[in-house]
């Protein structure tokens, strides 16, 4: 009796060690692990960001060349976390070069780093890379729809004869004087905040650094504004970036 008891019991035992995992190699185990993954805080203005708030990570090698590496809902602690896929546009295999990280929350970025990260290199995956992010205080922000990353987003508040522009007043802006190429256009939130993002279209970019755009801002048909900037479709520190200007009027129409 006793030896019919060791014989199944050895059986179970052995049955058992057959249905164990076997320990990953190394190779097999990098197989399973992300490129990278982030976490930290993200706060708008002085506060956490609000709870649901969407952060999306893009690799960008130029203004008009992004990939979506991930995205992330904001915590009730106002924490993060996004873990990057193992694919060549996230990553890099043999030399192709560091990554260039945006990260963007309501198409505007909100932090960048650059990396490292080699696909053919398993000790190089799956750390854990802590980043905190910001983004400014602008009332008018846009929450809904928008690209990832916008070219260049202008912000500020108007005023008409100072005091702020009424709700729904119309802002048209043009690359050169008034009447020049269009490149976009919105209109006064509360409070007199406005939020407008600019065109990605040929006529609204500069070719370089030493070939800036001269904008103008206008409402009513007057001019209420003007700024001169370099904006090269060939950079990526371009996208998602945010320009503070306020804008005024001498007189209501």
């Amino acid at each position: 009796m006793r030896h019919s008891t060791l014989r199944r019991a050895l059986r179970g035992a052995a049955l058992l060690a057959a249905l164990a995992p076997l320990p990953l190699h190394p190779v097999a185990l990098a197989a399973q692990l992300p490129a990278i993954q982030f976490h930290g805080t993200f706060q708008i203005g002085s506060v956490p960001a609000p709870v649901g708030a969407e952060v999306r990570v893009l690799a960008v090698r130029s203004a008009r060349d992004m990939t979506l590496c991930g995205s992330s809902a904001v915590q009730a602690d106002g924490s993060y976390r996004i873990a990057v896929p193992r694919t060549a546009a996230c990553a890099r295999q043999g030399n192709g070069g560091p990554v260039h990280f945006v990260f963007a929350y309501a198409g505007e970025k909100v932090g960048s780093v650059t990396l490292d990260i080699d696909l053919n290199n398993p000790d190089a995956l799956g750390r854990e890379f802590e980043f905190n992010l910001s983004a400014s205080d602008n009332p008018a922000r846009p929450q809904q729809g928008g690209p990832a990353l916008v070219p260049l987003r202008f912000h500020g508040r108007f005023e008409i004869a100072g005091r702020a522009a009424p709700a729904g007043t119309w802002i048209e802006l043009y690359a050169g004087a008034q009447g020049g190429s269009p490149c976009g256009t919105t209109t006064v939130g509360a409070g007199g905040y406005y939020s407008l993002d600019l065109l990605a279209s040929a006529a609204c970019m500069s070719v370089g650094a030493d070939d800036p755009v001269s904008f103008t801002f206008v409402s009513g048909g007057r001019r209420v504004g003007g700024i001169r900037l370099p904006v090269d479709p060939r950079s990526r520190d371009l996208p998602g970036s945010t320009f503070a200007l306020n804008l005024s009027a001498s007189r209501a129409n």
